[in-house]
């Protein structure tokens, strides 16, 4: 899917990863496979859900950031992150 967005789209993408059971190591890979159609990537596990809490990382081709927080406050942080891409 993401692939048709970028042939469409030749703006800045932020793409989402979404994944069960995995280390944070992995989780991390996973998200770096999107990187080759998008400029960022907010990947987080699926434990998660539900909770008032997350744990996500922002994944760049330059950088890694973690976050741990609420979800509202992590969902400013995704912002943050991504005006600075733009």
């Amino acid at each position: 899917m993401i692939e048709l967005l970028r042939k469409k789209h030749k703006g800045k993408l932020c793409a989402f990863k979404l994944e069960s059971g995995l280390t944070d190591n992995k989780l991390i890979e996973k998200g770096k496979t999107l990187l080759k159609n998008a400029d960022i990537v907010v990947a987080n596990h699926s434990e998660v859900l539900g909770d008032e809490n997350t744990k996500l990382a922002i994944i760049t081709k330059k950088d890694n950031i973690w976050i741990e927080d609420t979800k509202i406050n992590a969902s400013k942080q995704i912002l943050k992150e991504i005006v600075k891409k733009i």
